[in-house]
């Protein structure tokens, strides 16, 4: 071609097409198809190197596996996780049997928890660095949603005796009550001060 048809012919602008519809497990072997080339007019195709591309095919499959949610950081002191859902909360793998056999559950990229003192959502991703390259995960997003509660104290006081009083006025005398003593316990949100006392 002449040098200004040469200097329009960058890589990102050529393509060259191979028909792997026939492909077939194990070795194949496709010749390049010079005519797949868009070239504009007047320009030549001199040399085609190599002229033979070359793979090997696997046969995939899929594997449903479980997802783990992954969580960094604590949240707020005085609060607590109460539930963390994902959805979905499993993903589909595509890929060759072998690659999948030892796949039993994959973990999230982290969900942050710093602080967290109310419900929150968010989109995580599937963890895909600890994976063999060329597997396809299916779906990309998850959603995952932390519920947090107040966290609370509890205490629990013993021998609290029971006294009868009556209506009006005034203590019960010559009743026996049974038990004469009890245990109580009692919670409070860990937040506030204690909240009775014996």
């Amino acid at each position: 071609a002449n040098t200004a048809q040469l200097r329009f012919l960058v890589d990102r602008k050529l393509h060259v097409w191979i028909n792997a519809a026939s492909a077939r497990e194990g070795y194949n072997a496709f010749s390049v198809d010079i005519d797949s080339l868009d070239l504009p007019r007047g320009v030549q195709v001199r040399r085609v190197t190599p002229p033979i591309v070359e793979f090997d095919a696997v046969k995939t499959t899929n594997k449903i596996v479980p997802l783990k949610p992954e969580t960094v950081g604590s949240v707020n002191p005085n609060y607590r996780v109460r539930a963390l859902i994902l959805e979905p909360d499993e993903v589909t793998i595509q890929g060759p049997h072998e690659a999948l056999e030892e796949i039993e559950t994959l973990s999230t990229t982290p969900i942050p928890l710093e602080d967290l003192n109310r419900d929150t959502s968010l989109t995580v991703t599937p963890l895909l660095s600890d994976l063999p390259p060329g597997l396809i995960v299916t779906p990309r997003e998850i959603r995952a949603t932390i519920t947090v509660e107040e966290r609370r104290l509890e205490e629990t006081f013993s021998g609290l005796t029971i006294d009868a009083l009556i209506k009006g006025g005034g203590r019960a005398t010559g009743l026996k009550l049974v038990p004469e003593q009890v245990e109580v316990s009692v919670s409070w949100p860990s937040a506030r001060q204690r909240a009775i006392t014996a």
